[in-house]
């Protein structure tokens, strides 16, 4: 499947990681549908999220596996070993992890029941996971088998891989059903290529 093959319009989208890309050009694009589970943080591991999707997102990001591993401007950077997440923008300096963990608590959960309500009415879903690894196209037709339990329609997945060797967006291609991989510029910063975003989301429209 190449980029000309996706469908182009969508009734739900959800960035699932690595970083902040995906949510922040989404948003920019006015492509959102509402936070999802994993907007906004570092989630490194395309195998353990599909585990989490899987499961329903349980065990996800619970106190108990929540350390503190830096500061990030006002906020500590928090991380979860266990499903390789990692929070940047949660857990406010000056308070403890148990102090804010209920308000942090309740947002999660939000975020996971909008997520499955969301893919049980959707018509036809867009599913867009960035990352720096390559590998992970090992693990798009488990996330696909996956995603399939619990779309009530249609859905398509754009793999973006950010690849620090090529100077403009290349259609790979899979041959993987429903699944889109593209190569972008890695770029500069965590903002990556905004070139290489805004060609991909002109082409998609949220209903």
């Amino acid at each position: 499947m190449y980029i000309a093959n996706l469908n182009g319009v969508y009734d739900a989208i959800f960035n699932l990681g690595f970083n902040c890309q995906g949510v922040y050009y989404t948003k920019a694009h006015g492509l959102s549908c509402g936070n999802g589970p994993t907007d906004w943080f570092g989630v490194h591991e395309l195998s353990k999220l599909v585990r989490l999707i899987d499961n329903r997102y349980q065990g996800y990001m619970e106190l108990e596996d929540l350390k503190i591993i830096g500061t990030d401007k006002q906020y500590y950077a928090v991380f979860n070993e266990k499903s390789n997440v990692a929070s940047y923008h949660d857990f406010l300096q000056g308070y403890t992890l148990e102090q804010s963990y209920g308000q942090f608590r309740a947002k999660i959960d939000r975020r996971i029941n909008r997520f499955y309500k969301k893919l049980a009415v959707s018509n036809y879903a867009l599913f867009i996971r960035a990352s720096f690894f390559q590998d992970e196209v090992n693990y798009l037709e488990q996330l696909v088998n996956v995603l399939s339990k619990y779309c009530k329609g249609n859905f398509d997945v754009v793999f973006i891989e950010l690849n620090e060797n090529v100077n403009e967006i290349v259609d790979v291609g899979t041959n993987i059903n429903k699944v889109c991989y593209l190569q972008f510029p890695r770029g500069a910063n965590w903002l990556g290529c905004e070139a290489a975003w805004n060609y991909l989301l002109n082409r998609i429209t949220l209903v």
